[in-house]
């Protein structure tokens, strides 16, 4: 899986809790209208014209009950039925008479507060057409009231239309900035820890293999100590450059905190994650020139573990024999805790 299809799932996640209460509206808009309209046929002994919104409705509440799944199939069957149900309605009681042509704006706001423009724009096509004839019968009968009322409603729609494409555009180039910001280290621009979960959660509920590689630069602290804060900024902003080099565009770089840092390896076997490995260590030589070095150490998901937390404990295990190798302070403290262990 790829970055921007990362950003792309989060951005859904984030589209999800403003769509929710759009698909409440119609649904306690259409399980409250279902037993009152068939009250009113029952109790009337209606014709069967008059009958032909419940089927529409009942397809319409199917369609909210099942569409939050299976969007791609149940959006325009909401669509349709929808529409239809409105214009069965109408026909229903009494055409441009009927008190619910009031019904013509629904299907647009509840589409609009889902950030569904496209199924926003088709309701409104296929009732502005509808209202169109109803306009033309009401001028025919001499109905200048209604006739002006429907005229009226199709210029409000048409407004509300403009409205809906100016500021769902804008929502969603907010919707994309936000996100990125919200799962972004503000020093690096790598992601941060928040975006680990959720990346590496999606990863593991999908059973997609990956090698997590967590590193660690020696020395950071005695360069940042020399030299001050400013310096270790700059030398960490040219350690996620280097990174982002050093890796594959689909591979997903975090800054897990501090000095550490991780990458997530689509696909990676212990072969690729140590040839990614050397190559950033490589790359990272000639980028510093010595300043500062850096350690690895590497899990693999899901053969060695099957939890985030699980995989963190293997790479730093890893990554702390590898330190303990080159660098003497290590070392000792590897002894110390040996001892510590045997005693």
């Amino acid at each position: 899986m790829k970055a921007h299809h990362f950003f792309g799932n989060l951005e859904h996640m984030l589209t999800e809790r403003i769509s929710r209460p759009a698909r409440v509206m119609r649904l306690v808009f259409i399980l409250s209208f279902l037993p009152a309209y068939t009250i009113w046929v029952l109790r009337d002994g209606l014709s069967w014209v008059d009958a032909l919104p419940l089927p529409a409705a009942l397809s319409f509440a199917i369609a909210q009950l099942l569409g939050r799944r299976k969007r791609s199939f149940f959006n325009p069957l909401s669509v349709w039925s929808g529409c239809s149900l409105i214009i069965l309605v109408i026909i229903a009681t009494g055409r441009e008479n009927s008190p619910f042509l009031f019904l013509f704006f629904l299907p647009t706001l509840s589409y609009g507060l889902e950030k569904d423009y496209p199924c926003a724009k088709r309701a409104f096509l296929v009732n502005s057409a509808f209202y169109l004839l109803l306009i033309v019968l009401s001028f025919l009968r001499g109905n200048l009231f209604s006739f002006s009322y429907l005229i009226g409603t199709l210029i409000s729609g048409y407004a509300m239309m403009k409205t809906l494409d100016h500021n769902l555009g804008f929502l969603e180039w907010q919707i994309r900035i936000l996100s990125k910001q919200a799962f972004r280290d503000p020093l690096t621009g790598l992601l941060n820890r928040a975006a680990l979960q959720q990346a590496a959660l999606e990863f593991i509920t999908r059973k997609i293999p990956f090698a997590l590689l967590l590193a660690d630069l020696d020395g950071f602290k005695r360069y940042n100590d020399r030299k001050g804060h400013l310096a270790g900024d700059k030398i960490l902003r040219e350690v996620a450059r280097v990174l982002q080099e050093s890796f594959r565009s689909q591979d997903l770089i975090f800054r897990y905190g501090g000095d550490e840092l991780l990458v997530l390896i689509p696909e990676g076997d212990p072969a690729l994650a140590e040839e990614l490995t050397q190559r950033l260590k490589r790359n990272l030589q000639l980028a510093l020139e010595g300043e500062v070095g850096i350690s690895c150490g590497f899990s693999l998901f899901p053969q060695e573990a099957k939890t985030l937390k699980n995989l963190l404990q293997v790479a730093d295990e890893r990554l702390y024999e590898e330190k303990a190798r080159v660098s003497p302070e290590h070392r000792r403290t590897a002894r110390e805790d040996t001892s510590k262990k045997e005693s």
